[in-house]
């Protein structure tokens, strides 16, 4: 039969002052932390309002820029290719085979950084996804999401291809909630405009010179 060791007076003591210990800890802390709770609530409202104010202000500058420049689109944008397509090209380089592509209907202002165009997702590989994403403005105003998939391969012989989808933003603060960079578009499209700006000018007059040349023809000929 197991003996049972009693504990002393003092032991029991002990033990209490212990328990008492843990109580007021665990009671120190709760207090901390009932002291901490506004405080966190306070500072995430007042710092989400203040996210959410620079997002409306941006959205205030997209929207007004936009309305600026979208009667330049259609002379310094582009009709950007949406779907891509190679028959059994000829070597790794994706040079060769029979290619075709399908442009977008509207011409169109690249605002993002990346260029038009998927990126790929191991460029090391022989084979592999395209992907990514290309926020544009188009020539009616809308802005536009080019969102790419497909694949690729390096194999000769292969055939492969991408397309992209077309999303329709609903406004400028759906924008940029997911493009935020606004600065960096509105530089974009500045060094767009600087370098179109009288790029078209001797065109312009050879074009009208032709034009005179072919109006004098013609009264010739009608004479």
């Amino acid at each position: 039969m197991e003996a049972t060791i009693e504990k002393t007076n003092s032991e029991k003591i002990d033990d209490l002052i212990e328990r008492n210990k843990a109580a007021l800890k665990m009671e120190a802390t709760m207090e901390r932390i009932n002291s901490m709770v506004g405080d966190v609530v306070s500072e995430f409202d007042s710092a989400d309002e203040a996210h959410r104010e620079e997002r409306r202000a941006k959205a205030v500058l997209l929207s007004r820029v936009v309305e600026m420049i979208r009667p330049t689109v259609r002379a310094i944008g582009t009709r950007p290719v949406v779907k891509y397509s190679v028959q059994h090209h000829a070597d790794v380089n994706h040079n060769g085979g029979i290619e075709d592509e399908d442009r977008y209907d509207h011409r169109c202002l690249l605002l993002s950084d990346d260029g038009w165009g998927p990126d790929e997702d191991s460029p090391r590989a022989n084979t592999g996804n395209f992907k990514g994403a290309r926020l544009a403005l188009r020539e009616d105003g809308a802005l536009v999401l080019f969102n790419y998939s497909g694949e690729w391969s390096r194999w000769q012989g292969s055939s492969w291809g991408w397309e992209a989808e077309v999303i329709i933003y609903d406004d400028c603060l759906e924008v940029v909630g997911e493009w935020p960079e606004v600065e960096e578009y509105i530089d974009r499209i500045a060094k767009a405009l600087e370098k179109a700006r009288g790029s078209r000018e001797s065109g312009t007059g050879k074009a009208k010179q032709r034009a005179d040349r072919l109006r004098a023809l013609a009264t010739i000929l009608e004479g």
